[in-house]
């Protein structure tokens, strides 16, 4: 699993103040304007994990209820990594934050922002809570939030590690019994023929039958 790559010199940090400010400057602070910054900064930094961060992703909670986190961290094969949930300065945090988990958002790995703070949920429990004044602790929670790994997603994550460790194994297993296949069952044989000619005929005329074979094995595999 990657970690968090980015550090207190970074761009993405020194924008993400600078926006703040900016939007300070302007009088704008409601939670539509300022929650931009956040989520710039969430997206650069998600990045390096293969993660895209999903905005108002819909989904249904226990009791049937309908929840829409700010941000969901998902990644390509559509698990859920993290959701964030942001405010603004003039809410009561504390008092938003009891509403949404009462409403059933998960605490699995749920992070809550408002610019002056955020409070990190973990495992159903708070975990952290942290002024973020600082860069360092900024990215401190950022790291929390980034490196968790629900249980569930740990355990997919070890089972597509273990699978691509025995994949040679698989193939060379596999293209054992294509190959007795063919020797013993003049049906496949002639099927495969078949095949060989589609694939020389559609794809390359000097295509061998031990490629196609490599390219049934492989689509087997995957």
């Amino acid at each position: 699993m990657s970690g968090l790559t980015i550090r207190p010199p970074h761009k993405a940090v020194a924008a993400y103040y600078d926006s703040l400010k900016a939007f300070r400057d302007l009088g704008t602070e409601h939670e539509l304007a300022v929650k931009t910054a956040f989520a710039t900064l969430l997206e650069v930094a998600a990045k390096p994990f293969g993660w895209k961060l999903v905005p108002e992703h819909s989904m249904r909670v226990k009791g049937g209820k309908r929840i829409q986190p700010d941000g969901t961290l998902m990644d390509l094969f559509r698990l859920q990594h993290g959701h964030w949930e942001a405010k603004d300065s003039s809410d009561d945090l504390n008092k938003e934050i009891r509403a949404k988990i009462d409403k059933g958002y998960p605490t699995e790995n749920l992070l809550f922002w408002e610019p002056r703070r955020a409070v990190l949920y973990q495992h159903g429990s708070k975990v952290a809570d942290t002024p973020l004044d600082q860069p360092d602790a900024l990215l401190g929670i950022l790291k929390q939030f980034l490196e968790f790994a629900p249980e569930a997603i740990a355990q997919w994550e070890a089972a597509v590690a273990h699978f691509k460790d025995i994949i040679p194994q698989l193939g060379k297993a596999l293209a054992a019994i294509l190959k007795k296949a063919r020797k013993e069952n003049p049906r496949y044989e002639a099927a495969f023929q078949g095949f060989v000619n589609l694939c020389r005929g559609s794809l390359n005329p000097n295509l061998s039958e031990a490629a196609v074979e490599e390219m049934l094995v492989q689509h087997l595999l995957t």
